[in-house]
């Protein structure tokens, strides 16, 4: 690691405190010259965890199917893949996701109409303008088999409607930056409109009377958002771009290679993160979830994982010298690290790859059989990412 820091932890000092994980990650990061601060500092990055509450996959193998995605199931149809979206299958995803209805354009989430749609599921006739993107037949639906259960996907051929739909999905239809190395997430926890309603048309017609019906659905209401299964959904929104915004060059390929390559990759990335969210629910770190799923991915495209397409999709390829622009950058956190806490980072990932790439070197055969390499994943999604690569 390089000598700039500032001087770690000195001999003599009090007692390390909390978790054995945080203990060991705060160790690890003195070892490499990091200050009191900056232990702190990425102790509160990678999360204080509670694995021992978590439910465990590898307990009930496969999982249950969630339950929005019999709903996605019958958007298509009974076709898989249902390849360009329809104007009718585009409606219906409007009716179920009213911000698709809505453009991108700053402030826009703040406005009472906006706020009617997304929230309340309230019709949206007050919108002054839409969305628009520049090819809805480039669109496509589709369910992806993982370990974890069938996973609803959005695809988009072009860039641009990739970033639109990034930033009406996941940022409220403001327009936040999209990095070009970005190409693809997994939508969690968004309201199905279209999945509400059905639920209350089930709902009344049960009931014996429509004496204070109204009444009666506001205090169902109140019991349908505990159980947030019955209407918020999961999906993947994908791109069809250059992995990491890498060029086809950067990996020995042809473009058409590479391009068809990337999206493989990214499917079986996100098949990786959806796992994780299922075994460890908001307990993985992000750079943790992130490291493991380029591991899929690779090995899921190539064969075997290769650490020197690992380092190169996070900007580590020349590492200690880390390349502007590369994908762990855009995991900083919010507030974003520290330079100082962001160069430990690096060589924490660093040596996380590398160690995974040992391993993956002793078992091939595990990480070849994709259900044995999802419990794999599933077993180092518990460790810190000072344990992945080999500290305390």
């Amino acid at each position: 690691m390089r000598g700039d820091r500032a001087e770690g932890r000195n001999q003599g000092e009090k007692p390390l405190e909390g978790s054995s994980q945080e203990i060991g990650l705060r160790q690890v990061v003195f070892r490499h010259g990091g200050s009191e601060a900056v232990a702190e500092e990425l102790v509160t990055y990678l999360g204080k965890r509670n694995l021992d509450a978590a439910p465990r996959l590898d307990s009930s193998w496969p999982p249950e199917e969630e339950p929005h995605v019999d709903w996605w199931r019958q958007l298509l149809g009974g076709e898989e893949p249902i390849g360009p979206v329809s104007r009718s299958v585009w409606e219906d995803l409007q009716e179920a996701f009213p911000q698709l209805r809505f453009p991108v354009l700053r402030g826009l989430s703040e406005t009472a109409v906006y706020r009617a749609a997304v929230r309340r599921g309230q019709a949206s006739e007050g919108a002054t303008s839409h969305l628009e993107l520049r090819s809805r037949e480039g669109l496509e639906v589709r369910l992806l088999a993982t370990a974890a259960g069938q996973l609803p996907v959005l695809v988009a051929e072009e860039r641009e409607d990739f970033e639109a739909l990034f930033q009406v999905l996941t940022a409220r239809n403001e327009p936040v930056e999209v990095p070009a190395s970005l190409g693809a997430c997994l939508v969690s926890g968004i309201v199905n409109w279209r999945r509400v309603r059905r639920y209350r048309q089930d709902w009344e017609s049960r009931q014996g009377s429509t004496f204070l019906l109204h009444a009666g659905w506001e205090l169902e209401m109140a019991k349908l958002r505990q159980n947030k299964q019955l209407y918020q959904d999961r999906f993947l929104l994908l791109s069809r771009g250059a992995y990491s915004g890498l060029d086809a060059t950067e990996v020995g390929m042809g473009e058409a290679q590479w391009l068809e390559a990337s999206l493989r990759i990214r499917q079986e990335h996100e098949a990786a993160h959806y796992l994780l969210q299922r075994s460890y629910p908001g307990q993985v770190p992000q750079i943790v979830d992130e490291v493991l799923a380029d591991l899929a991915g690779i090995v899921e495209v190539f064969g075997s994982y290769r650490t020197e397409l690992a380092l190169r999709f996070l900007g580590l390829e020349a590492f200690p010298d880390y390349r502007s622009g590369g994908r762990l950058e855009n995991y900083l956190g919010d507030p974003a690290l520290s330079p100082a806490a962001f160069e430990i980072l690096q060589g924490l990932v660093f040596e996380a790859i590398i160690a995974l790439g040992r391993q993956a070197e002793e078992e091939p055969e595990i990480l070849r059989d994709p259900e044995r390499r999802a419990r794999r994943i599933v077993q180092w999604g518990a460790l810190g990412l000072h344990q992945l690569g080999g500290g305390i």
